[in-house]
């Protein structure tokens, strides 16, 4: 790789403090790329995605070999303007698909389609969405040059978005696609389609895309993230988890905690369980706290922690619990298996479920009683257990080396690099 080559990501958030699963993906990939790349983050100035209130400072910045430059962004609009343009969205939407079934097509589809009317009102929904970061569309307008490559996550938001629509010649774009509402929002066809490459996470999201949209002639693979190795290289350390006030066996999730994230139900389907079985258990929630329930005997919040505690808090533990009704790619679960511990996922997200069933390293559920029977057999069966870690454990080597992501990266950017330079 050359070493002269600049490389942007761009992503809606940045930082240490950030607690994101495309946020987190943005990071590790910039630090790897890092090693053989000149790499600048190109970002907002907030921290919590919630209301995209700026929280760290404009400008150039830098955390550790990282450039970062950070754009002023708006807050995110009311929650009255986004369900305006939503329901505009969804609207036109279905007039496509109505005009479409009748077999009204070209000029005829134009005309009762207003197609700068379509374009505007999806620049209002990404604007209400947010973060609206239009210096940092100058600044690419102006700096394109300047850069062999962009690499941005994700497509939903703004930056993403915007950012893919201004550059797509020189564009890997990182959809992270979800089978949601906003995903089939007309919009989002320019921003899927125009960009030079698209990186998936994993084979569902890739099948969804193209589902979706048409792909057929585009540059794409299934690539994922690399993922650390790190079972045999950390050593448990007991009193992490007592600092916390974790004195038994527990569970463990990390992330958001939200009730868009299941943590709702995941709390619903414990407390439930310890009722029914008496296990001496402990749930532990890792991670920003956006529910606010206080901890409970055996519940416990921990809030944002650093790394080496979250791999320490998440090595100890039973298994760890993804309740999520979205993944594009469920970094915690691949980051689970590469510690040797099982995982229990929700079984109703397509991605969760087959990150389950190609590499066997833990259970799916569809509801309390699938739930239960899995924590059963996690705190019964300790040989079940000890095969799912080990099966977990050689699915997340032998398919998310990170030898196999760079070669990826390596190609997308030399492809974009000489065909700027032709």
């Amino acid at each position: 790789m050359e070493a002269h080559k600049k490389i942007a990501i761009i992503v809606q958030r940045f930082g240490k403090e950030v607690n994101g699963g495309a946020e987190v993906h943005a990071r590790l990939l910039a630090q790897k790329l890092s090693e053989e790349y000149e790499v600048t983050i190109l970002t907002s100035l907030a921290r919590d995605y919630t209301n995209w209130r700026p929280y760290f400072a404009p400008g150039p910045q830098t955390e550790g070999n990282l450039k970062i430059i950070r754009f002023t962004n708006a807050q995110r609009a009311s929650r009255k303007r986004q369900s305006h343009f939503a329901w505009k969205m969804r609207l036109t939407n279905f007039a496509q698909k109505s005009l479409h079934l009748f077999g009204v097509r070209g000029k005829k589809f134009n005309f009762i389609l207003n197609g700068k009317l379509i374009e505007t009102t999806g620049l209002k929904w990404l604007e209400a969405q947010g973060p609206a970061m239009p210096d940092l569309i100058h600044y690419l307008k102006n700096n394109q040059a300047c850069y062999d490559a962009f690499i941005i996550f994700t497509a939903l938001y703004y930056p993403g978005a915007l950012s893919a629509l201004t550059v797509p010649e020189k564009a890997i774009l990182i959809p992270t696609l979800h089978d949601e509402k906003p995903s089939y929002f007309p919009v989002y066809k320019k921003v899927i389609e125009l960009p030079e490459w698209l990186f998936f996470n994993t084979d569902a999201e890739q099948k969804l895309a193209e589902r979706i949209f048409s792909l057929r002639l585009k540059k794409k693979k299934v690539v994922g993230l690399g993922i650390d190795l790190v079972k045999d290289k950390l050593i448990p350390e007991p009193d992490i988890p007592l600092q916390y006030d974790i004195k038994n066996d527990y569970i463990i999730y990390v992330g958001r905690i939200n009730k868009l994230k299941g943590c709702g139900v995941l709390l619903k389907y414990f407390k439930r369980f310890q009722k029914e079985t008496k296990f001496d258990l402990q749930l532990v929630l890792v991670g920003e706290n956006f529910m606010k329930p206080a901890s409970e005997q055996n519940i416990v919040f921990t809030g944002f922690v650093d790394e080496p505690v979250k791999q320490q808090l998440m090595l100890q533990a039973k298994a760890l619990i993804i309740p999520s009704f979205n993944e594009s790619f469920s970094l915690a679960m691949l980051e689970s298996f590469a510690m040797g511990v099982p995982v229990i996922a929700n079984g109703n997200t397509e991605v969760l479920r087959n990150h389950i069933d190609e590499g066997n390293g833990g259970w799916c559920y569809y509801n309390y009683l699938d739930f239960k029977n899995a924590m059963i057999q996690l705190l019964t069966n300790p040989e079940l257990v000890s095969a799912k870690r080990k099966s977990g454990y050689q699915y997340v080597s032998e398919k998310y080396s990170w030898d196999r992501v760079m070669n990826c990266y390596k190609e997308a950017i030399d492809n974009i690099s000489s065909k700027s330079k032709g």
